[in-house]
């Protein structure tokens, strides 16, 4: 089988007009100690559903595949955000997205999640471990926390008072924490609106 017969024999100059390539998503992260009730596995398999089901959304003849890779780092890194190569003469390709993670603690209600807009998120793991307001699982309020963080502010770069036209109550784009006016859901995903963004910033569903 001719893996590059789509490009002539020749996939340094020449990219796939179907799209399908590899957009890489990496997620550094800087967690000391989880709590007890949490579970470093169960939080990365809700993220990476999450953003499956995105992916899932995107325009499928153009659809590119999606890899995740998770490092523990002790300091944070450079070069977060939009990863690309090439330039030059030749237009640069969008390869995937860095993100640094960290840990903070403002109370049992307070803020679950915070962004930086370059790239840096910082989650409430205590907050989300030790509350009693809601009966659905840390790990899982994790991983929608993170993607709300990364998808809908880093990558899609909404604010929380973004008005859709097809808001879904209880969403992943619905901010507010626990205690808040959000209302976490077993399966929640983020809005159609929100993951043609994210599919576009990460030409997952865009040509080469």
């Amino acid at each position: 089988m001719n893996l590059y017969g789509m490009v002539e024999n020749n996939p340094i100059n020449i990219w796939d007009i179907l799209g399908l390539a590899e957009i890489e998503i990496v997620i550094q992260y800087n967690i000391d100690e989880l709590p007890d009730k949490l579970s470093m596995d169960k939080i990365k398999e809700e993220f990476e559903r999450v953003m499956n089901a995105c992916h899932s959304k995107c325009d499928p003849c153009k659809s590119n595949t999606i890899k995740y890779t998770w490092i523990s780092v002790e300091e944070k890194p450079e070069n977060l955000g939009i990863q690309t190569k090439g330039g030059g003469c030749s237009r640069r390709e969008v390869t995937g997205y860095k993100i640094y993670m960290d840990d903070y603690y403002e109370g049992e209600t307070g803020i679950l999640g915070s962004s930086d807009g370059n790239g840096s998120v910082s989650i409430n793991f205590g907050a989300i471990a030790n509350n009693n307001l809601t009966d659905i699982n840390p790990n899982i309020i994790v991983g929608q926390t993170m993607a709300h963080e990364i998808l809908f502010h880093e990558i899609g770069n909404y604010k929380d008072d973004t008005i859709f036209r097809t808001p879904e109550k209880g969403s992943i784009d619905e901010g507010g924490g626990i205690g808040g006016k959000k209302s976490y859901q077993v399966g929640a995903e983020l809005s159609r609106d929100v993951c043609d963004t994210v599919c576009k910033k990460l030409a997952i569903d865009s040509s080469r």
